[in-house]
């Protein structure tokens, strides 16, 4: 998330909106250390409706991979 606020900064927006849902909350905490300025969500992110968060223009993942394949139910 750092780095996503960084770039965002570095190429010209001084007031980025950035955005992280994790299911760990100590992850979060550490973020919060380091972004104090990002919107955290402390849930499983295919729990998150689309009406509980506005549009996003680019969504960034980070490994552990899920795959898709193991993933149970419709989302959209």
């Amino acid at each position: 998330m750092q780095s996503a606020s960084d770039c965002l900064a570095k190429n010209g927006n001084g007031n980025p909106h950035v955005w992280g849902i994790d299911i760990d909350g100590e992850a979060l905490a550490a973020v919060d250390e380091r972004v104090p300025h990002c919107k955290l969500i402390n849930a499983n992110f295919f729990s998150i409706k689309p009406s509980e968060t506005p549009r996003f223009d680019a969504v960034v993942g980070n490994r552990p991979i899920i795959l898709y394949q193991s993933i149970k139910g419709a989302f959209h």
